[in-house]
């Protein structure tokens, strides 16, 4: 999976929140949405995903750890603990 961040957040705290769902993917940070894959972008209070290019995902909360791990649940179906 693939990473787009921006606004100073901490690409390892993206990459902890994102290895909870997806444990076995190797992650690269990357400053646009590539054509092809996963990626997660995020930015301020907000996290979007992208697969093969298109949006296919989007949560918009007031911390960016939460915008992540609703994004995520709603897209895995999984809630961890």
């Amino acid at each position: 999976m693939k990473f787009a961040i921006a606004d100073n957040i901490s690409h390892h705290d993206v990459q902890t929140m994102v290895q909870v769902f997806f444990h076995h993917m190797r992650f690269e940070v990357v400053d646009l949405p590539p054509p092809k894959g996963l990626c997660l972008t995020v930015c301020n209070d907000s996290a979007v995903l992208y697969k093969d290019g298109a949006k296919i995902a989007q949560s918009k909360e007031g911390i960016v750890k939460k915008a992540i791990y609703n994004l995520l649940v709603d897209y895995t179906g999984y809630r961890p603990p």
